[in-house]
């Protein structure tokens, strides 16, 4: 969509439900054009947890680029055949593609394996983060799945 953010949905110990409001928008299906969603706020904890970690590596912030937020069912069917999960964790609002600048693909999925919280999937254009079951892959080409990352 071309909109950014910077946003603080934390802080005082308590959430700032307007500015997680705004994050969600921000994470709607552009294509379909959804309006406001409840995303996982767990996912979005991943997320800070990465950039804090690296802002304290590079001593600079730098923005998590997300290239895919939610997704409604019917958009994610579209995308089953380059290889997008049938009932995937972007239809329920638990899973984010993206990338942070600077930051190797797979330096980004190791970071967000340390957390344990879900899902990190490492393909050529960025990583997928989601709050599922604890699980690691990465994609080598096209239609060919390889479920260890190594290390």
């Amino acid at each position: 969509s071309g909109e950014q953010l910077r946003a603080m949905y934390f802080a005082d110990g308590k959430v700032h439900w307007d500015t997680y409001a705004l994050i969600c928008h921000m994470l709607r299906d552009v294509e379909e054009k959804t309006t406001f969603l409840d995303f996982d706020i767990n996912l979005l904890n991943l997320v800070y947890g990465i950039q804090a970690w690296d802002e304290a590596e590079r001593r600079r912030p730098y923005p998590f680029d997300v290239h895919s937020g939610f997704r409604t069912v019917a958009h994610n069917r579209r995308l089953e055949s380059d290889g997008a999960a049938r009932h995937s964790l972007h239809t329920q609002r638990r899973a984010l593609d993206g990338e942070i600048f600077g930051m190797q693909h797979s330096r980004l999925a190791q970071k967000g394996e340390f957390y344990q919280l879900g899902g990190v999937g490492l393909y050529s254009w960025g990583v997928h983060l989601d709050t599922g079951a604890v699980r690691r892959w990465r994609r080598a080409k096209v239609g060919r799945l390889i479920p260890d990352l190594g290390k």
